[in-house]
C-alpha cells in the first residue's frame, strides 16, 4: 500500500504480516497534515494490526515544516498498542534531532514504546526486546524491512 500527499511528500507503508510488523517510509518535505493523512490510511487499512510492531525509515526526508506545537499534537497520535514497539530509523541529523524532540514529547504523556535509531540493525534489536517479552518470534538481523520501497 502506497500513500502520497500533494507534491509536498511521499510516505508510503507496507504491512508484512509474517513478521507482524508495519513499514514505514517518508520522504521529501514532512508536515503535520501529511503526517496526519499517513497515520489515516494505515489506520484505515483492512491489515492493519494495533499489535504489529511499527519500523520508519526518514533518510531521505529533506525538510521538516513542523513547529513544536505540531509536534507535540503529532505525538498524541496513538493508533498502536501500548506493547507494540515503534521504531524510527533516522540517519540524518536533521531527522533525528526532530525525531528525539517527538520521542520526548511522547514520553511526556505516556508510557510509550517508541525510540528512534540510527541504523535498521539497532531498531530491529530493540524492537525483538519487546518481542521476547510478548511471546514473539524476532525478526532476523539480517532482514531489510526497507527493501521493497
Amino acid at each position: 500500500m502506497y500513500y502520497g500527499a500533494a507534491n509536498a511528500m511521499t510516505c508510503s507503508y507496507r504491512i508484512d504480516k509474517k513478521h507482524n510488523l508495519v513499514i514505514g517510509i517518508g520522504k521529501g518535505i514532512i508536515t503535520k497534515q501529511v503526517m496526519i493523512e499517513y497515520l489515516q490510511a494505515i489506520m484505515k487499512d483492512r491489515e492493519f494490526d494495533p499489535s504489529y510492531d511499527f519500523i520508519e525509515e526518514t533518510k531521505d526526508v529533506t525538510e521538516l515544516r513542523l513547529n513544536s506545537i505540531e509536534l507535540q499534537e503529532l505525538a498524541q497520535v496513538l493508533i498502536f498498542n501500548q506493547e507494540s514497539r515503534r521504531a524510527r530509523v533516522a540517519a540524518n541529523d536533521l531527522s533525528f534531532a526532530v525525531s528525539r524532540m517527538y520521542e520526548a514529547y511522547r514520553e511526556q504523556n505516556q508510557t510509550d514504546n517508541f525510540c528512534v535509531f540510527r541504523n535498521k540493525e539497532d531498531a530491529l534489536r530493540w524492537i525483538n526486546e519487546g518481542r521476547v517479552l510478548r511471546n514473539l518470534p524476532p525478526i532476523e538481523l539480517s532482514f531489510d524491512p526497507f527493501a521493497s520501497f
